[in-house]
C-alpha cells in the first residue's frame, strides 16, 4: 500500500498557483509545530522570486497539497545548498517526505550544490 501511495504524489516546483493549498498546510501544521511560524513568509517570498537564491516545492497527492519543501544556495558561497523546510501531512508522511528531499537535492546539485546543511 505504501508504494501505491509514493506513485499517486507528485513533487514539482511551487508556483503561485499553489501558494494557497501550501499556506493552508502550514497554518494546519503551525498548531502541532510553533517553530514553523516564520515558514509562510519564506515560503511567499520563494514561490515569489523575492527571496535570493531560495526555491519552494510543493508534493501533490490525490487531489491537494500533501507537502512542502524550501531549499536553496546559501549566499556567498560555492557549492553549498541549504534545505530550510520539509512540511508534510500526517497522511503518508514519510514517503512524502523522501519525495521532497529527493527533489530539492536534485535541483540543488543541478545549481551546483556540493554539499547541503540542513
Amino acid at each position: 500500500m505504501q508504494k501505491q501511495a509514493e506513485k499517486r504524489v507528485e513533487v514539482r516546483p511551487a508556483g503561485e498557483e499553489d501558494l494557497s493549498a501550501a499556506l493552508a498546510l502550514i497554518e494546519e501544521e503551525c498548531r502541532r509545530n510553533q517553530w514553523l511560524e516564520a515558514i509562510p513568509e519564506l515560503l511567499t517570498g520563494a514561490i515569489r522570486g523575492t527571496a535570493g537564491n531560495t526555491w519552494a516545492c510543493v508534493a501533490i497527492g490525490d487531489i491537494a497539497c500533501v507537502g512542502l519543501g524550501i531549499y536553496g544556495i546559501v549566499a556567498w558561497t560555492v557549492g553549498t545548498g541549504v534545505v530550510q523546510a520539509v512540511v508534510t501531512t500526517d497522511a503518508r508522511s514519510d514517503a512524502v517526505g523522501l519525495a521532497i528531499i529527493g527533489h530539492m537535492l536534485d535541483l540543488l546539485q543541478r545549481q551546483g550544490a556540493r554539499l547541503v546543511a540542513a
